[in-house]
Order: structure tokens, then sequence, then C-alpha cells
């Protein structure tokens, strides 16, 4: 019959793997010091205790610069048609996309980085 196990590195904490399998596979799957516990828990997620699985806690200075990058990259791909050679814009118009967008590359220099307001952020003049 198959369970669900997590093997994992006693001296850290960090788990290896999360497999559904039976126990003699289980023991084939483990190496030197490794143990494991019941339960599958994703390496990404979790990590072992004291033989229990515990939640990441998610660092929240990085969440922000991953989410703020995320917003800042899809701003620049949805004006990119903007500087197009052949685009219907006028020269000023253009010249406010471009002004823009380079200001959206800079936002990483804004003093209040990763941790930004919304008043923080470019405007595009029109």
């Amino acid at each position: 019959m198959n369970n669900e196990y997590t093997i994992y590195n006693p001296e850290n904490g960090n788990i290896i793997k999360a497999i559904q399998c039976d126990l003699d596979t289980l023991k084939l799957n483990m190496a030197g010091n490794d143990k494991y516990i019941e339960g599958f828990f994703r390496p990404s997620q979790y990590r072992v205790e004291n033989g229990v699985a515990v939640g990441l806690v998610e660092d929240e200075t990085e969440k922000a610069r991953v989410d703020n990058l995320m917003r800042r990259n899809a701003e620049l791909v949805g004006t990119d048609w903007t500087q197009l050679a052949d685009v219907a814009l006028t020269d000023t118009q253009k010249t406010k996309y471009a002004t823009y967008r380079q200001a959206m590359r800079d936002i990483t220099t804004h003093s209040n980085w990763p941790n930004l307001n919304d008043s923080d952020w470019p405007n595009l003049e029109t």
C-alpha cells in the first residue's frame, strides 16, 4: 500500500523530497542520515522542525520586490508598441511614453524600494 512521505535532512530541516510510495521504496530513496515524516510537504513551502512540518514564513520585502517587478515589467510590455517606428503617435507623445518608460525602469532606485506606495509609481503625462 502506498502512503505519502516527506524525506528531510535532520541537521537543517530542509526537505529533500516528498513522494507517494510503499515503505520499502521510501527506504530506497533515503540516504545517510535522512529521516522521514508521513505526509506530502513541498520543499518550497515547508521545512521540518523536531519531526514536524512547519510552513515557511514568506519574506515580506522579497514578496514586495517580486510583486513590484512584475507590475513594472507588465507596464513596460504594455507600452512597448509606443516606441515602434511606424506607430501613429506624434513625436511629443512618443517622448512622453519614452520618459514614462524610463521612469518605470528606474523605479528600483526609488528611496522606498521595494515598499512602494501607489503615489511612488510614475504617471504617464497625457
